[in-house]
């Protein structure tokens, strides 16, 4: 489960400001976290459903956690 804090990170990233003030956005959709994942970018983490999850080419440097 996502702390309160995290929660709050996470919401507040849909606002241009915090994007550029953390250095963090948020990405959304099977599609476009695959590309994510392939790409040069440093991951802070992945949150997502189990089913979905599956689905993903992950890897080792990348912090998983499972919502259900």
């Amino acid at each position: 489960m996502l702390t309160k804090n995290e929660l709050k990170l996470i919401k507040s990233l849909q606002i241009k400001k915090q994007r550029f003030e953390t250095g963090l956005f948020v990405v959304e959709g099977i599609k476009s976290v695959k590309e994510v994942l392939k790409s040069d970018f440093k991951i802070e983490g992945v949150v997502g459903v189990d089913k979905h999850l599956k689905t993903l080419d992950l890897y080792s440097n990348v912090h998983i956690r499972v919502e259900n």
